[in-house]
């Protein structure tokens, strides 16, 4: 799928939209949840970046957004942190309604 991408100084700005085509039998109501793009918001403070995103259907008032900052342990290894809460976490249960918290290791940056 394609992407628009920005970036200015420290803010970087991410617009991912998509379409269902083709069978639609797995999960039909996909996009009632998750909607038709992704806003992905960026933000390098000194080492550490802070990011936000999230999905939203207008019409039917669901989506989610994630909050996540990540700070490096080394040139290519970041430690990440994130807190998730609506529809849409994974393609599993993006039906539910949820809120979480992970911390985990990223190899890779937004900037």
């Amino acid at each position: 799928m394609p992407r628009l991408m920005a970036q200015n100084g420290n803010w970087l700005v991410e617009v991912k939209p998509w379409y269902v085509v083709g069978e639609t039998d797995d999960n039909p109501d996909i996009t009632k949840y998750m909607g038709y793009y992704r806003l992905k918001i960026g933000y390098q403070l000194g080492d550490a970046v802070l990011s936000a995103q999230g999905q939203y259907n207008w019409n039917t008032g669901y989506g989610g957004a994630e909050l996540g900052v990540s700070y490096p342990l080394t040139k290519h290894v970041r430690v990440y942190t994130q807190v998730y809460s609506g529809y849409g976490e994974s393609l599993i249960d993006y039906n539910f309604n949820q809120t979480r918290v992970g911390v985990g290791v990223m190899l890779n940056d937004l900037f």
